[in-house]
């Protein structure tokens, strides 16, 4: 029993003592880093790094023998491969998405089909807000639940992280009625459109480009399509302001015409 009370003091001081450690880290160090992805990097590896420890002292006090222990953890290890595959690559997920910095609490992010705002992040799972496909920035109301797994055999792109511009894409065809003039013509008002919503911003600006060819599928006509890079959340407002003004163009031009599959 003596041994036993021992045993009992040994790992409470253990404990005690990684809280401790785990107390002066985070009030003299982890508090003073700004950068918000850092700080919540810094918090995950001094969890990880006091749970092994604690996994250690445990087992030193507790079993005689690191050899029963090393032979026990192999065992467990390879049945939980085997009969828990699916749970393992997800925890693995999950030290990917907190070490490389993949995403935070927060981010806008698209992973394969999915894209939403990032609620909460687990160690098997991490669920977003699932944006909507019509308005930037608006969510659905749905909520998503996806196996950090995913994030293996997936692309992923985050549009919170700063001066990331992603490219977009406006397309409009006009019937062969219409006179090449009064698509130059409408092209030259879209180039200055597009110098007015798109400022130059940290060397980031790519002027638009304009391509013209002709499409034999319906709609049969003349396709104008503009290619340009700009901030994602921009890009809603972008498309209505060109929307706007090709359709006003329309309005005012006889020699103007859109095309439409019949």
């Amino acid at each position: 029993m003596t041994e036993m009370y021992l045993n009992f003091l040994k790992a409470a001081s253990t404990v005690t003592f990684l809280l401790l450690i785990d107390f002066i880290f985070e009030f003299l160090i982890i508090r003073k880093i700004q950068d918000r992805k850092k700080n919540i990097k810094w918090r995950v590896s001094l969890r990880w790094v006091l749970f092994f420890c604690f996994l250690f002292f445990m087992a030193k006090i507790w079993v005689d023998g690191f050899g029963f222990l090393l032979t026990v953890v192999g065992v467990i290890s390879a049945a939980f491969t085997i009969t828990q595959k699916e749970y393992l690559m997800n925890l693995i997920g999950w030290l990917i998405i907190m070490w490389r910095d993949l995403f935070v609490e927060g981010d806008y992010i698209e992973v394969g089909k999915y894209s939403g705002y990032v609620k909460h992040i687990g160690p098997l799972y991490f669920t977003i807000e699932e944006a909507s496909d019509l308005l930037w920035g608006d969510k659905t109301g749905k909520e998503i639940k996806i196996p950090n797994s995913l994030i293996a055999s997936n692309p992923i792109v985050n549009f919170s992280v700063e001066n990331n511009q992603v490219e977009g894409k406006i397309v409009f065809t006009f019937s062969f009625a219409s006179k090449m003039e009064k698509i130059n013509g409408l092209i030259d008002a879209l180039h200055a459109e597009f110098e007015r919503l798109i400022p130059h911003k940290n060397n980031l600006h790519t002027k638009p480009q304009f391509m013209l060819r002709v499409v034999q599928e319906k709609p049969l006509g003349i396709q104008l399509t503009i290619r340009y890079f700009s901030f994602k959340q921009d890009q809603k407002i972008i498309e209505d302001k060109v929307f706007a003004t090709v359709m006003h163009a329309v309005n005012v031009n006889d020699d103007l015409w859109m095309s439409v599959a019949t």
